[in-house]
């Protein structure tokens, strides 16, 4: 994200409104996105299925903005991603949790 604000105020013409817009989107989603996605991923999918599609769904959005020409676009699609991102990291968490509990798990996959 570090060159996001360069490439938002030179290729797409954004105001320091909207680059800031785009900033605040990744502290958003990371407020929001693990309660929506924590309880689907405990219910309904494993952890690391559910993982990898967030990351597999993140990755194609990010391909996608490197297409995209309009800072309201480029706003949505970060947030987009950053919706996808955040659980990941507590879905990391989990998966580790499970691991160290029953480290026989591990064993068993060698």
């Amino acid at each position: 994200y570090v060159t996001a604000a360069t490439y938002m105020s030179k290729i797409l013409n954004s105001s320091g409104a909207e680059i800031g817009n785009t900033y605040s989107a990744f502290a958003f989603a990371a407020i929001i996105s693990p309660f929506f996605v924590g309880a689907i991923a405990d219910r309904y999918f494993s952890a690391q299925k559910a993982m990898g599609a967030l990351h597999l769904i993140g990755g194609l959005l990010l391909l996608y903005l490197t297409q995209v020409s309009s800072s309201f676009l480029f706003l949505l699609i970060v947030l987009f991603y950053s919706l996808m991102y955040m659980p990941t990291v507590a879905l990391s968490n989990n998966i580790v949790f499970v691991l160290f509990a029953s480290p026989e798990i591990l064993l068993n996959d060698l």
